[in-house]
């Protein structure tokens, strides 16, 4: 939109024929939505991300940005289902802030809940992909809104940098 500094992404799918097969090409998609982010000066950019692409876009830095009160419990429900025999901390976090949220029904203090999970979400997922195709067995039911703010691509630009170079794609952040 004309001089607003944010954006909503739109649908972007690699068909399935071509999912998970070692091609990249979700990555290339990924890293031209990049080049199209800094080239339009966009400042922040949201999303709703799929259940099944939380983990995939968390690695190209998108964080979650939870607004919705029943996207945030899903969320909390899954990290809940997810961490029965492991990362217990965030078990009991997660458990701790729905309690909350079952709690407390003020408008605000909802929101401010919103905020605790997404601080909660963005560690857990974090911690998941520590270990190679451990979100498999930590995996969400539900989407949630996502962001990608034009300040961490710049931070994390050697990380975006080399995936210009193995894609053979020649832009410099």
């Amino acid at each position: 939109e004309e001089n607003n500094p944010n954006a909503t992404e739109l649908y972007i799918e690699t068909i399935p024929l071509l999912r998970q097969k070692g091609f990249g090409l979700g990555e290339v998609l990924r890293l031209f939505s990049i080049i199209f982010i800094l080239k339009n000066k966009i400042e922040e950019v949201e999303m709703f991300s799929k259940s099944g692409a939380v983990y995939f876009h968390s690695k190209y830095n998108f964080e979650p940005a939870i607004k919705n009160f029943e996207e945030r419990n899903f969320a909390l429900k899954n990290i809940i289902r997810n961490c029965q025999n492991e990362l217990q901390e965030y078990k009991l976090k997660a458990e701790d802030l729905l309690k909350r949220c079952e709690q407390n029904k003020s408008a605000e203090e909802q929101r401010n809940l919103c905020k605790e999970t997404n601080i909660l979400l963005k560690k857990y997922i974090n911690e998941v992909l520590q270990t190679k195709d451990k979100y498999k067995s930590h995996s969400f039911d539900y989407g949630f809104r996502m962001v990608l703010k034009t300040e961490d691509i710049r931070k994390n630009n050697a990380f975006f940098n080399n995936l210009f170079k193995k894609h053979g794609i020649d832009y410099v952040i």
